[in-house]
């Protein structure tokens, strides 16, 4: 290992300063969306969609059926290790440690939102207007990220950041396509509205592929699109860069396997065509993408952060 790694211990922390604090903004984001549609639907179609969230979120065992004990478990409950309270709580934990790697203005920002989403008055606001609270977590998460890259420098810190960041996004991503594609012939025009907005990308959608909505656009957009933030081809081609980058800015020569993993999965997206992937096995398609966005954040721990000293 190189002499210009920093500590495992703080490349852990950043590394999932990066996860936690983009599994929390997904999953408020998803909230907003759902909760949101889910007003003008009626008790079945409800209690389809519960499923289906709790399943995007990667949740499925929570004992929830109505929308609003979902909500807050998702949200809320400070026992539930994937909620938003508690990715937030994870991710200021983690920066805690790390004070001296990140910047001040950084860390005040995940403390005001950390302070905002644990205080006891966000449980009145949260069952009286969810959306208003779905709304100020993701400004508060989306400040942090963009201080993040307005005041922290281009080195190690950020990049491990960037990896954990990118990394959750695409599987994340992967779950959430698997979840809404794998019965696409029972899906309404409004689930298809909601996936989209669910990724943030209806009106770049609209713009580029206009009003129709259909599984095939869907996925050239959400899975082939190179440009869209929120699109599979775009995570997994910013988390190749960021690895790129961190093995040059660690002088770790041990990455050749890393690469060619996440550099597999990356040309498999660029040369993909949407038609192939809707007419074959998604579900053993999207299997394969988390098996190997599993492997890769194995290595990526072998290689930087629970490495073996050789002798």
């Amino acid at each position: 290992m190189s002499s210009n790694t920093m500590l495992s211990r703080v490349a852990d922390h950043l590394y999932w300063i990066g996860r936690y604090l983009e599994r929390g903004e997904h999953t408020a984001r998803v909230l907003n969306v759902q909760s949101h549609l889910a007003l003008e639907d009626s008790p079945e179609v409800r209690r389809r969609k519960v499923s289906d969230i709790l399943n995007a979120l990667r949740q499925p065992e929570l004992s929830a059926t109505e929308m609003e004990d979902a909500s807050y478990q998702l949200a809320l409950d400070p026992d539930n290790h994937s909620s938003v309270r508690s990715c937030i709580r994870n991710a200021r934990e983690n920066a805690r440690h790390v004070r001296e790697r990140i910047s001040s203005e950084m860390w005040e920002q995940i403390n005001k939102v950390h302070l905002h989403v644990a205080g006891d008055q966000n449980n009145a606001l949260f069952q009286n207007r969810p959306q208003q609270f779905y709304q100020e977590v993701l400004v508060g998460i989306h400040l942090i990220n963009g201080l993040t890259d307005s005041t922290v420098s281009r080195a190690q810190a950020w990049l491990f950041i960037q990896v954990g960041r990118w990394l959750e996004r695409a599987g994340l991503l992967v779950t959430l396509l698997e979840t809404y594609l794998q019965d696409a012939d029972q899906k309404t025009y409004l689930d298809w509205l909601g996936l989209l907005k669910c990724c943030t990308a209806f009106e770049a959608f609209r713009k580029k592929l206009g009003v129709e909505l259909s599984p095939l656009k869907i996925v050239d957009f959400l899975i082939l699109n190179e440009r869209f933030p929120h699109s599979l081809l775009f995570s997994i081609t910013q988390l190749r860069r960021s690895l790129n980058d961190l093995a040059a800015e660690t002088e770790n020569r041990n990455t050749r396997e890393l690469h060619r993993l996440v550099g597999k999965m990356h040309h498999d997206l660029e040369y993909q065509r949407a038609e192939e992937i809707v007419e074959g096995d998604m579900l053993l398609y999207f299997d394969r993408f988390r098996r190997d966005l599993m492997a890769v954040h194995s290595l990526v721990y072998r290689l930087y952060i629970s490495w073996e000293v050789e002798f």
